[in-house]
């Protein structure tokens, strides 16, 4: 009787799920290629005083590490997206801009891709192309709205399910009985 009651409550524990609770996803914000000030203008994007402006040379960033910048923490902690602003459709891509190349606002580039050829800086690449996904260069020709990175913040780490633990307790439970019942008959 007691074989068969440990073996069903294994089994209803395996039936009930053995999986870790997945790293989930919040939405936090988003930010516009053709509007990087926010304010919903492109008139003022392509200014002197935009540091973000390709002519002032800015930081060639990848589109985690922007979001690291304009929310705070690690890059790690953060998807992208270009779809929208739905958990569910997070394709882990960014709208890209290139010095003299749009190639990655029509076919978005990797969230992590970046390229920095030749001295530090966008507006430096001699010798090879730069790749930002924080710059002021081609986006304000397309318009506010169609160029958007979306931006996810990691909830946290993967844990495990009760019933993964539930598993892992019944089967250890399971072993200090059958070890218990062997030095009974050997005693």
């Amino acid at each position: 009787m007691n074989k068969m009651l440990m073996f069903l409550t294994t089994m209803f524990a395996v039936l009930i799920g053995t999986a870790n609770a997945e790293a989930g996803f919040t939405y936090v914000g988003s930010w516009d290629m053709a509007d990087l000030n926010g304010n919903g203008s492109v008139s003022d994007e392509n200014v002197a005083s935009n540091p973000w402006y390709w002519v002032n040379n800015p930081a060639v960033l990848s589109a985690r590490e922007a979001a690291a910048m304009l929310f705070g923490g690690s890059y790690t902690d953060y998807a992208i997206s270009t779809v929208d602003s739905s958990v569910a459709n997070i394709n882990f891509k960014a709208f890209v801009d290139g010095w003299g190349d749009t190639t990655y606002f029509s076919s978005p580039a990797d969230q992590d891709f970046k390229l920095d050829t030749g001295a530090p800086g966008y507006n430096d690449p001699f010798g090879g192309p730069s790749f930002s996904a924080f710059v002021s260069d081609h986006g304000s020709s397309y318009g506010t709205g169609i160029l958007v990175n979306y931006v996810f913040r990691m909830d946290g780490a993967a844990v495990p399910e009760p019933a993964s633990m539930a598993v892992w307790s019944v089967g250890a439970i399971g072993i200090i009985v059958a070890r218990r019942r062997r030095r009974q008959i050997t005693a």
